[in-house]
């Protein structure tokens, strides 16, 4: 997904202005990130793997990449509905 206007909501767009979330960082976290599909959504976030290439090939600043390590994406048909930050952990593969 690319960040175009059209392809980010409003909501998405107030989220991160009040997270200071820009879409520097956002790009950063869709071009590196892993994506993984929970409840129909897309979640955009960096595992282990992920995290480590991003600093190999995009050395930034101590602050920039603590604050890109806790971004998340949330996408639904390719369009971007939220920013955050984790402040746990991601539950994945959970069965019922």
């Amino acid at each position: 997904m690319n960040t175009d206007d059209e392809a980010v909501t409003a909501h998405a767009e107030s989220r991160g202005q009040q997270r200071g979330i820009n879409k520097d960082i956002v790009s950063l976290v869709l071009t590196y990130g892993a994506t993984h599909r929970h409840s129909g959504a897309d979640i955009t976030c960096f595992d282990k793997k992920s995290w480590e290439r991003v600093v190999r090939e995009r050395p930034c600043s101590p602050q920039m990449l603590e604050k890109l390590r806790k971004c998340y994406l949330v996408e639904i048909n390719g369009r971007l509905i939220t920013v955050g930050h984790r402040i746990k952990r991601f539950r994945r593969d959970v069965h019922y």
